[in-house]
């Protein structure tokens, strides 16, 4: 009777070891997936801003919003087409200016922003040139 404890002691002991490196395995698993699914979506971004950009280039109504420094119709066509877990602002300035970010520093802190930017030119009679600039980060 002795002998069949000390064998079902050492039989429990060897499933627990065997359940804790199962364990250890998946989470090893579990973590390179997730690093590797990170590193497409972060190479997905700058894609994503230049189809947007070409998009609205190639839009005559989303040109003229551009040209008349509309950001208000311009915001909204980009929210439809952003992914979620993404967030984004859009600048219209002249082509001579730095295009910058004009949100609170708060909301951008320790975050990867991803910018894009394209010039819009009229194709009237009288010329006119605005540079439109894109922002992504995650939420």
């Amino acid at each position: 009777m002795k002998k069949f404890k000390k064998n079902n002691k050492k039989a429990w002991l060897r499933i627990f070891e065997a359940s804790i490196a199962i364990l250890l395995l998946l989470g090893v698993i579990m973590i390179v997936l997730n690093k590797s699914n990170t590193q497409n979506t972060n190479s997905e971004i700058p894609t994503l801003e230049r189809n947007i950009l070409v998009s609205i280039s190639q839009d005559q109504n989303l040109r003229n919003q551009v040209l008349a420094g509309n950001k208000v119709s311009l915001e909204g066509y980009v929210s439809n087409l952003k992914p979620r877990g993404l967030d984004y602002s859009v600048n219209i300035c002249s082509v001579e200016d730095i295009c910058p970010l004009q949100v609170s520093s708060e909301i951008i802190i320790n975050r990867d922003i991803y910018a894009d930017s394209i010039i819009i030119a009229s194709n009237s009679t009288t010329y006119e040139e605005k540079q439109l600039k894109i922002f992504f980060w995650r939420v």
